[in-house]
């Protein structure tokens, strides 16, 4: 009956280890990865993802008295790509005073496109597009010497997102601001070659006017190529403010009144993503402020820009992780229409990643994660403020992750987004490990043959796929039988627990039962 009982809890183990929601344990260091620059505090805030699975992510790099351009690239599995820049970073300076890039595409032919702004020692804030090709050096036929840079004269700008045509066109959105004249929204156009497109809007510029406290934030294209874009305004309240254009750069006179669409909403809402439905329904990712913090939010427009009353609780949702703050940065749709909410919890220095999936009507997925949400702590002040679905479905989410002295990384981390019944590709190497007693009461042997010395470090998880004890750390192990005694914490209790041992060679797994 016992044997019984364990080779059922055996093969529940197995689902519940790769259910939807768990960290990707085949990525990076156990499903996440750190990444820093040298005398560079890193910011990280847009991911780009190749077709052969390279994912970029940039940002801003932070010194004492600059600000630059950077990006990193890694490998499918997670490691830095050292091909990619210097060892795999890529630094980039165009004023020596401020450059701040808030956002990358990537296109069919891989090559990159980087958006932001960049000021000078005179505060002239100026719209900026890189081009960088597969390999990430400048493209030196774009543009000028690979950079575009907008010479609208007296404007102040702050450009957040590019966007990509289906004809190679390509626009950056975001505002422009003249001292003593109203803030407007802008989107400007360029034709492949960096030449600004003077078919779109004014001389290649579409913009309209909004209230003054607008922080632009987001931008998309919907099925018909028309451009959604927006932000929050910032006054006595925050509000969700969404402005539409149509593929020539005209305002869409049909939407919200005369373009614009102002929700008036009595709660603070800080809007900081944009998701568009194949129904072109849209959805705003937000920031909800709240008595005790904020809250995880969302709201669903109708194509007019009315509010969708079939979404949620008359149109919006809110979720809360724990009572302090929780700010929700991303918003994306995976194919099956499921939509997931990605951000942080807590307050400084302790914040964690957090995400939140939820079904094509707003109610949470309580098969992901644990209810609909999952934590992720890289164990120093993480904040996420991007993520991407992979074209094999997984969930990339990034950020950063600081110290307590406040130096900044970039962080990344991978999710699975639907159950596997395999656990792990390497699945045959487990009649090498043997653990025993197995189930016991927590002090175990572990013994494996190696044919080869190598170094190994084993890392115990719980049977969600997350990591709760590190047992050795790059350890050096003998050529031959290798046999490592183990007490796991009594903190622990009872329960299924996944051992990983990693070594230079590969990695084996093995499952374990504690009966206490």
């Amino acid at each position: 009956m016992k044997l019984t009982q364990t080779l059922i809890l055996t093969l529940i183990t197995n689902l519940l280890f790769s259910q939807a929601g768990n960290l990707d344990l085949t990525f990076g260091d156990e499903g996440k990865m750190i990444t820093s620059f040298e005398q560079l505090s890193a910011e990280a805030n847009a991911i780009g993802y190749q077709s052969d699975g390279k994912i970029i992510l940039t940002g801003i790099g932070i010194s004492a008295s600059n600000e630059d351009i950077i990006a990193v690239r890694y490998l499918p599995n997670g490691q830095l790509d050292t091909n990619f820049g210097v060892d795999g970073r890529f630094i980039l300076s165009i004023s020596n005073f401020r450059d701040r890039c808030y956002d990358i595409v990537v296109d069919t032919n891989e090559n990159i496109f980087m958006t932001g702004y960049t000021a000078n020692a005179n505060f002239e804030f100026k719209g900026f597009i890189i081009k960088l090709n597969m390999d990430g050096d400048i493209d030196s036929t774009f543009a000028q010497n690979g950079i575009w840079i907008s010479e609208t004269p007296n404007t102040r700008e702050d450009f957040r997102e590019i966007l990509l045509q289906s004809d190679g066109k390509i626009l950056i959105a975001g505002k422009t601001e003249i001292i003593g004249q109203p803030t407007s929204s802008l989107v400007i156009r360029l034709n492949s070659d960096g030449t600004i497109d003077n078919d779109f809007g004014e001389n290649g510029i579409a913009n309209s006017i909004v209230p003054d406290g607008y922080n632009p934030k987001f931008a998309k294209l919907n099925s018909k190529e028309e451009i959604i874009t927006g932000g929050f305004l910032l006054d006595n309240s925050t509000n969700i403010i969404l402005i539409k254009f149509n593929q020539q750069g005209e305002i869409d006179l049909s939407f919200g009144v005369n373009g614009v669409m102002v929700d008036n909403t009595i709660l603070d809402e800080f809007a900081n993503s944009i998701a568009i439905q194949n129904d072109d329904k849209i959805i705003v990712g937000t920031g909800i402020t709240n008595i005790s913090g904020r809250d995880f939010g969302m709201v669903r427009f109708n194509q007019n820009g009315s509010l969708d009353t079939n979404f949620g609780s008359n149109g919006r949702v809110s979720t809360d992780f724990s009572l302090t703050s929780n700010t929700a940065h991303s918003v994306i749709l995976q194919e099956d229409g499921k939509i997931i909410l990605g951000g942080f919890l807590g307050t400084t220095p302790n914040h964690d990643y957090a995400i939140a999936r939820y079904d094509t009507l707003g109610n949470l997925d309580v098969t992901f994660g644990n209810d609909g949400k999952v934590i992720t702590d890289f164990e120093l002040d993480d904040l996420m403020f991007a993520s991407t679905i992979q074209s094999d479905g997984k969930l990339l989410c990034a950020g950063t992750s600081k110290t307590s002295d406040g130096f900044s990384s970039f962080s990344i981390a991978r999710y699975l987004t639907q159950i596997e019944t395999s656990t792990f590709d390497i699945i045959g190497n487990l009649n090498q490990l043997k653990v025993f007693p197995n189930p016991s009461d927590g002090n175990f042997s572990l013994s494996f043959e190696l044919e080869i010395s190598t170094s190994a470090s084993i890392s115990l998880f719980n049977s969600s796929g997350n990591l709760i004890q590190k047992i050795i750390n790059n350890k050096k192990l003998i050529k031959g039988l290798n046999t490592i005694d183990i007490n796991l914490k009594k903190k622990f209790g009872n329960g299924l627990f996944i051992m990983k041992i990693k070594t230079d060679e590969g990695s084996f797994y093995k499952k374990l039962i504690i009966e206490r």
